[in-house]
């Protein structure tokens, strides 16, 4: 029944865009806790919580289930990935089991144990870094074999940097947390990092870094999903492809102009406005980039595993450009922000799922399609000879030969990393008809 519900396309993208809802409102009152002080110690405030973590522990479970069944054949050829899978799965099972002994907490006792706050971002952080540094190790494997990969090589590094300034948030979060009192209720105040870090000192500078080095990974994230996609200008068109790849670094860019002293907030409500603004900065940034992969998943064909790849890619970026901007440093009672941050693994994961499967997938089409070129290089010769007709016979003779070839290249490439290849038969006769008609111009343009 589960199998059925995730399996259909309609249900997963209703299911993902409910739980991202709920996670986008407990995003927003997680950064302006300090000014909603009122709304957080009322019974709605608790009840809306509870809503959250059930619509967090609804949401993943489908989620999971959605990346289970995409990423089966996956992890049945590659024991790394197996056992990445294995690592993630039972960190997010506890996250629940610690979040569901909050709740109860509070219901019991009307507060909890800040221990569960250390313990759920040690967990998400640590697990995360060694995540990505694993992602970036199998990128920069993969471009020692294949150096003319540009985009293996900007995404290895985006993973790397990613790590690196997620370390560097880590080592802040797990110094301040314990500072925090043993116990918060309902009397707690809300007390941010920038509350407790003094201008000047180590952590300052710490945060500082952080920035740029978050920025830095940020963009080549963006120039590596420009050369990745790059291939579906044409289909989506050129402006149009970079306008909405851009859009997420121009609105990150915009958070930019408090940190340089271009705006200062002068009252709360100016500043409940501008945290409101920054708390939306990530999620546009995430969702902007998931349009992107969504936009070109429609441009391929619907029976094409490439577009499952490019949605859960998709999925991982909106779950990630969440979750990864909450701090449970200032965490209220209730711990608002402590779900979505909980996302943060497995977006994670889903990203390199995505990623990789579409990598390899385009990397096989490519390859096809030099065999393709060559073959029309070769006969090259022929093209002044031959009219409209008599090319589309070569086209189709062609391509019929090489269904052999492509059959074989995609039966090895699925034993190999359980990954299906994407280059159809229509795909092939178009490739070929503008390989052929170039070379016709050439040898027109060379002619006498």
């Amino acid at each position: 029944m589960f199998s059925n519900i995730v399996q259909n396309e309609r249900n997963i993208f209703l299911i993902f865009y409910f739980t991202v809802a709920f996670l986008i409102a407990d995003t927003i009152i997680n950064y302006v806790s300090d000014l909603v002080v009122p709304f957080l110690i009322s019974t709605g405030s608790l009840i809306f919580f509870i809503v959250i973590v059930a619509v967090y522990i609804f949401g993943l479970f489908f989620i999971t289930e959605f990346v289970k069944i995409q990423s089966r054949e996956i992890r049945a050829k590659d024991r790394y990935v197996r056992l990445i899978n294995s690592i993630v799965m039972a960190a997010m099972y506890v996250l629940v089991a610690i979040i569901i002994l909050v709740v109860y907490e509070i219901l019991i006792t009307s507060q909890y144990h800040t221990l569960m706050l250390i313990a759920t971002t040690a967990i998400i952080e640590l697990v995360t870094i060694g995540v990505l540094g694993f992602f970036a190790q199998r990128f920069f494997s993969w471009f020692k074999v294949n150096r003319n990969s540009m985009v293996v090589l900007l995404y290895g590094l985006s993973f790397a940097v990613s790590a690196v300034s997620l370390a560097i948030i880590s080592i802040q979060d797990l110094y301040l947390l314990p500072l925090k009192d043993p116990m918060v209720n309902a009397q707690s105040e809300v007390i941010f990092p920038y509350d407790y870090i003094q201008p000047g000192s180590f952590f300052d500078s710490l945060f500082s870094a952080y920035r740029y080095v978050d920025l830095v990974s940020f963009v080549l994230l963006i120039c590596a999903t420009g050369f990745l996609l790059r291939h579906y200008f044409k289909k989506l068109g050129k402006l149009k492809f970079w306008i909405v790849i851009s859009l997420p670094l121009l609105y990150y860019l915009s958070t930019f102009i408090e940190t340089f002293g271009l705006y200062t907030p002068s009252t709360d409500l100016e500043w409940l406005y501008w945290w409101l603004y920054i708390s939306l900065n990530s999620t546009a940034g995430g969702i902007l980039f998931g349009i992107a992969f969504l936009t070109v998943a429609k441009t391929i064909r619907h029976n094409s595993p490439v577009r499952q790849y490019l949605r859960i890619t998709a999925f991982g970026f909106i779950l990630m450009f969440i979750s990864n901007q909450v701090t449970l440093i200032g965490a209220s009672y209730p711990p608002f922000g402590i779900t979505t941050m909980s996302f943060l693994l497995l977006a994670s994961y889903m990203i390199f799922l995505g990623l990789y499967s579409t990598a390899i997938s385009i990397s096989q089409d490519n390859q096809l399609r030099k065999s393709i070129k060559k073959f029309a290089t070769h006969d090259s010769n022929l093209l002044s000879s031959i009219g409209t007709a008599q090319m589309d016979q070569v086209i189709q003779r062609t391509v019929n030969s090489m269904k052999r070839v492509v059959q074989e290249q995609e039966k090895e490439l699925k034993e190999q990393t359980g990954i299906e290849a994407n280059l159809a038969e229509d795909e092939m006769k178009n490739y070929l008809q503008e390989v052929m008609q170039e070379l016709g111009k050439a040898n027109n343009k060379s002619s006498p």
